[in-house]
């Protein structure tokens, strides 16, 4: 696989199924320095410290259910999945854009359905309506959009021409977080597409 373990664009889950399909699920127990160790032996690269960060999430995403009850966990993994860096030891609260890769991507590795804590549901909440979404992008309809930036929006839009640019607005915030989206799944597939397992088969991944 060149440069897979070396490009910071590597995603998360596609770091995680090669590494899974050289050796077994039983890497999802590795420490970060076995698995940098192997990696170097077998791949002949050294991995990026990004792509090994993304590992990390990645076995913490498929070991525990921390992405789903703990807030700075789900903050942290949502940075590290979308490319953040620097972030030892630095809280950097997760964008609109970061949650809508993140949560979409977690399902895409961990393919199961478990609710998100209150905390982390009011984190999200929050952040898309300060952001003045007023739709969540599809992978996260499980915000009603009745508690993002609509009703606010008629709450303090008495003129009509204010309203209507304030709606237009939101929209416009909406489907950018949709397209993004949309552009990301497109990176993943054609990223998934370019890898060769050795013991399973892109083709039944893709579909």
């Amino acid at each position: 696989m060149p440069n897979l373990f070396e490009d910071p664009e590597t995603f998360t889950s596609i770091a995680i199924l090669v590494l899974v399909d050289r050796y077994t699920t039983e890497v999802l127990d590795w420490d970060l320095e076995t698995i940098a160790r192997e990696v170097k032996e077998d791949f002949r690269v050294d991995i990026n410290p990004v792509v090994l960060d993304k590992i990390a999430v990645g076995q913490l995403l498929l070991n525990t259910n921390m992405f789903h009850t703990s807030l700075p966990e789900f903050i942290t993994f949502c940075n590290v999945m979308s490319n953040e860096e620097g972030l030892k030891g630095v809280w950097s609260p997760a964008d609109s854009y970061e949650m809508t890769w993140a949560v979409a991507e977690e399902k895409l590795l961990v393919n199961e359905d478990e609710e998100f804590s209150a905390d982390i549901l009011a984190y999200i909440t929050t952040i898309l309506r300060d952001d003045g979404v007023v739709s969540p992008p599809d992978s996260l309809t499980f915000i009603s959009p009745d508690n993002l930036a609509g009703p606010l929006i008629n709450e303090v839009s008495y003129d009509p021409i204010i309203y209507q640019a304030s709606y237009e607005e939101g929209t416009a915030i909406s489907e950018n977080l949709q397209e993004y989206l949309a552009n990301q799944l497109d990176k993943w597939q054609k990223q998934l597409a370019e890898i060769q397992l050795i013991h399973g088969d892109v083709k039944k991944v893709l579909g």
